[in-house]
């Protein structure tokens, strides 16, 4: 229902003849509604791939180095990030950064609790 109503609308405004730029954003390539692509809907499409190992390896280093920062404290074990790299081949930028914002929130949950003990269970992977 909500693709036809999106289908819809871009059809009139397309028809309008305004000029108007539409961007749509799917988390993967083969998700698209095959409707938009009947109708060409979209001039161009653009695939970011997801990070490769090096650029996780980065991601999650700033992330971390990032929550630390802020904490005034160290929050995570860094021989761990070659650990996170391997178990995250399928994660995005987003993907990463949110597992570390969920990381930082329990510790600071069981720091609170008096739990000060922490490890990145596989749960949150």
């Amino acid at each position: 229902m909500i693709a036809n109503t999106l289908l819809k609308n871009i059809i009139n405004i397309q028809k309008s003849g305004l000029d108007i730029i539409i961007m749509e954003s799917i988390a993967e390539r083969n998700n698209i509604d095959e409707r938009f692509t009947k109708y060409h809907i979209f001039d161009n499409q653009f695939f970011l791939e997801l990070p490769d190992a090096d650029l996780r390896r980065r991601l999650f280093t700033f992330f971390i180095d990032h929550a630390e920062k802020r904490a005034k404290m160290k929050l995570f074990d860094h021989n761990m990030v070659d650990q996170l790299v391997k178990n995250t081949e399928d994660f995005s930028v987003e993907h990463i950064k949110q597992l570390i914002s969920v990381c930082v929130k329990e510790y600071s949950s069981r720091f609170i609790q008096n739990k000060q003990t922490f490890s990145i269970d596989k749960k949150f992977i």
